[in-house]
């Protein structure tokens, strides 16, 4: 396993509720990013893998993608959630992250690249 530092551009969908609690908690960034992390999101900003960096070695073509894995029960599973998140704008898909057991939401786009990974 790898650890690489990166500079995403994201934006959030935050109802009034949560946006009031950070308000409240600006100074306390973890706490933001937990209440960021319920909220939905979509990778719409500037986003990179900065050189300069431990983790992100300049000698790495950072650009280069695997090659494509076919496999369709898992096209098929990932293609089911997006009819659900086309459906219900309110449906989530979600991942258990390492740090701390955390829950991440994963956006349409992110969907549509594994989706196409698998295809």
């Amino acid at each position: 396993m790898k650890k690489m530092w990166a500079r995403v551009g994201i934006s959030f969908d935050v109802p009034e509720e949560k946006f009031q609690k950070i308000l409240k908690e600006r100074k306390n960034g973890k706490a933001i990013g937990v209440i960021l992390s319920t909220c939905r999101q979509q990778f719409d900003g500037e986003s990179y893998l900065p050189a300069d960096t431990e983790d992100n070695p300049d000698e790495i073509d950072l650009e280069y993608l695997p090659p494509k894995e076919s496999d369709p029960y898992k096209a098929r599973l990932i293609q089911e959630h997006m009819e659900k998140m086309e459906r219900d704008r309110h449906y989530r898909v979600q991942l258990r992250g390492t740090a701390e057991g955390s829950v991440i939401n994963v956006s349409r786009q992110a969907l549509q690249l594994l989706l196409d990974y698998y295809s």
